[in-house]
């Protein structure tokens, strides 16, 4: 028997992104269809990943399911928004009296107008 047996994933996407589906297609995962909802990869725009996850609805993905996108991802990708939460983090620390040397990587970070 052998131990790296090849795994063979199923996607969706709701994107016509070449890119990706061929990626996906070269590795020789399988596509779903929009009904099939035993997929492990899910490829999916900003609206969708909202419509997923809107609370009202309460989705889990289940263990060997993975998205690209996840509920808030601002608060993790946008740098004005990464480095309030650091700031939030490091007074916590400090009011908890522990190290937060470590932390002092963020660069001076601005917010402009918009136009």
């Amino acid at each position: 028997m052998e131990l790296h047996q090849k795994v063979k994933l199923k996607w969706k996407t709701d994107l016509n992104v070449s890119v990706v589906t061929e990626n996906f297609s070269e590795r020789g995962w399988n596509e779903c269809s929009d009904e099939d909802e035993n997929w492990n990869v899910y490829w999916a725009c900003v609206n969708t990943v909202r419509n997923i996850f809107n609370g009202k609805t309460y989705t889990k993905l289940n263990d060997n399911q993975i998205i690209n996108h996840f509920p808030n991802y601002y608060e993790l990708t946008r740098k004005d928004y990464m480095a309030k939460n650091i700031k939030k983090y490091r007074k916590q620390l400090q009011k908890e009296n522990k190290n937060v040397d470590y932390l002092d990587f963020l660069p001076l970070t601005f917010i402009l107008p918009g136009i």
